[in-house]
Formats: C-alpha cells, sequence, structure tokens
C-alpha cells in the first residue's frame, strides 16, 4: 500500500511552486504534495 491519495481538488496546483502544492495538501487535510502524475497526489498524516 502507497503512502499518499489522489486529491484532484489540488490538481490546478500541479503547475505551481512546492510550498503551494503542500499548501493544498495540507488544506485538504493530507501532510504534503507526492507527485502530480496524472494528477495532485499527497501523503497522507
Amino acid at each position: 500500500i502507497n503512502n499518499w491519495v489522489r486529491v484532484p481538488p489540488c490538481d490546478q496546483v500541479c503547475s505551481r511552486s512546492n510550498p503551494e502544492k503542500d499548501e493544498c495538501c495540507r488544506a485538504h487535510g493530507h501532510a504534503f504534495h507526492a507527485h502530480c502524475n496524472g494528477g495532485m497526489n499527497c501523503y497522507r498524516r
């Protein structure tokens, strides 16, 4: 099992800076961003 989860509402920030990606993940209850392959993926808390 992986430690990240798809967060579609954050897809729009995939082209932005890493701090902005982390902020979106935190806003959705996750730890920080993992990657944007196929859309935003955030690490679980």
